[in-house]
């Protein structure tokens, strides 16, 4: 399908402004768009400092535009998201969002009448050009006669009293993730520094059987109590079948906090040193054992070094139970999800079989603890769970990661509607038992050997295709059109 329109502008809060996964959304169909379209823009919010965003001199066909809004107290900033494909990008500098981009495309489409607008949650109450409006949540809202508004899932749609509606599925750019033939590869490398995190994090208090451990990613929002006793239910039913497995369970829930916890780092530090040592050990055997052959000397090991490392490990040992979150969290003991967890006893005692590590911000490869970002940590895992979160769903799919989403889910709804979603990508509808099937489903995983869990990421693989952005942007082709129609 063609577009009708030479230029699309796409307004959200979230262009070269991270705040939510609406960001890596955007940022992950500019390079399809930009193919489609003749003259393709980002409009966002001006933030100084911007590390996203690289000024470049106002083209000729901006500036009359911007010196008029400049009068009127709105300076636009022109320049590239510093992002694959670089596209162009206006960041608008005003109070008046998102009131402020609407006066900006008002008066270009004054000047091309082949014009339209795509809003990303949060439109201005008229529009005076062809527009559309994505809605990612369940808020109502009123289009006005040039306006087409759509959201991402048929459950979405239902819940949306009026307006004029279409289900546009958010898709994704598998070149921005590893390919078939690395998948593996590159969940082994991520599992294994996973692990080590795991190492540092409940060894110091107990050991465990980390060959008969499943890790899996638990995004928590609009579904903590649902997720935390299925977690609940999946502990009884090891502990009655006496199972040797232990689940990690990686919980993610934003709010505030005040960095990690002070015994989490030292922990860490200190098993970063018991490793270097393990390190250097291997060098001086290699070196020793040269030595042995060339001088036939026979001892090996130099003493100071393992007396060091079993100085360490003596340090490292720690009394009491792991905490549940990795986190300094403000008022820990009058938190929702902690007490929750200490509600269906999920505290991280020495005979759990479900073990938790709550965390309460996007994880990064700097932030002092794992090390790894988002993506990485989610490669590791042998599943993710995102039942109401859409483009998390998305990536673990295209990272070949075993998931578990709902009809909540643009993902977990295009699967229910398509008649899929009972292997490699897990799709539930809502029901009553629904903590009851996402046991079930994990539990299941928990039985799998290496070759079925394999099979599952190639499964979850697949699904993404089926989304990737080359095969359903015609969609929001389509949508575009539509209302340039009207």
């Amino acid at each position: 399908m063609r577009p009708e329109a030479n230029t699309l502008f796409e307004i959200s809060w979230e262009v070269c402004n991270k705040t939510t996964n609406l960001y890596e959304l955007l940022k992950s169909k500019s390079i399809i768009l930009q193919k489609n379209y003749e003259n393709y823009y980002f409009v966002g919010p001006y933030i100084k400092e911007n590390q996203d965003f690289t000024k470049e001199n106002t083209p000729k066909n901006f500036r009359e535009i911007f010196l008029k809004l400049e009068q009127e107290g709105i300076n636009c900033h022109y320049g590239k998201w510093n992002i694959n494909g670089e596209p162009s990008v206006i960041l608008v500098e005003s109070n008046s969002w998102p009131e402020a981009p609407s006066k900006l495309i008002e008066e270009f489409q004054r000047r091309n009448k082949k014009t339209v607008a795509h809003f990303h949650n949060k439109s201005p109450k008229e529009t005076k050009y062809p527009s559309l409006i994505t809605i990612y949540n369940n808020q109502k809202i009123t289009g006005n006669e040039n306006q087409v508004i759509t959201t991402t899932s048929e459950t979405h749609k239902k819940r949306i009293s009026q307006g004029t509606y279409k289900v546009l599925i958010p898709g994704i750019n598998n070149n921005l993730f590893p390919k078939d033939e690395s998948l593996i590869e590159y969940h082994k490398n991520n599992s294994r520094k996973l692990k080590e995190f795991i190492i540092f994090y409940f060894f110091p208090f107990y050991r465990f059987n980390l060959e008969e451990t499943i890790t899996t990613f638990i995004n928590l929002e609009n579904s903590q109590e649902i997720i935390i006793k299925a977690l609940k239910l999946l502990e009884n039913k090891l502990q009655n079948e006496k199972s040797n497995k232990t689940l990690i369970a990686i919980l993610y829930n934003p709010e505030e906090n005040y960095g990690t916890k002070e015994n989490i780092a030292t922990n860490k530090t200190k098993y970063k040193k018991i490793t270097k040592l393990i390190d250097n050990m291997s060098q001086e055997i290699i070196e020793e054992i040269t030595k042995s052959v060339i001088e036939e000397k026979t001892h090996l090991l130099p003493q100071k070094i393992l007396q060091e490392i079993n100085r360490l490990k003596e340090e490292i040992r720690s009394e009491g139970i792991p905490p549940i979150s990795a986190q300094r969290l403000r008022e820990e003991n009058n938190n929702k999800i902690i007490k929750l967890l200490e509600e269906y006893k999920l505290n991280n005692s020495k005979d759990s079989k479900v073990k938790v590590i709550l965390f309460s911000n996007k994880l990064n490869s700097a932030d002092g603890i794992i090390n790894l970002n988002e993506e990485e940590v989610i490669s590791g895992c042998e599943l993710g769970i995102f039942l109401s979160e859409d483009f998390n769903a998305l990536k673990c799919s295209a990272l070949g990661t075993p998931c578990l989403t709902s009809e909540e889910n643009s993902l977990g709804d295009f699967l229910i509607s398509s008649k899929q979603g009972k292997k490699g990508v897990y799709a539930l509808k809502n029901s009553q038992d629904m903590s009851s099937t996402i046991t079930k489903i994990i539990y299941n995983f928990t039985l799998l050997n290496k070759k079925a869990m394999n099979l599952e990421r190639i499964e979850s693989k697949k699904i993404s295709k089926q989304v990737d952005w080359e095969n359903i942007i015609h969609h929001y082709i389509d949508a575009h059109n539509k209302a340039l129609k009207k």
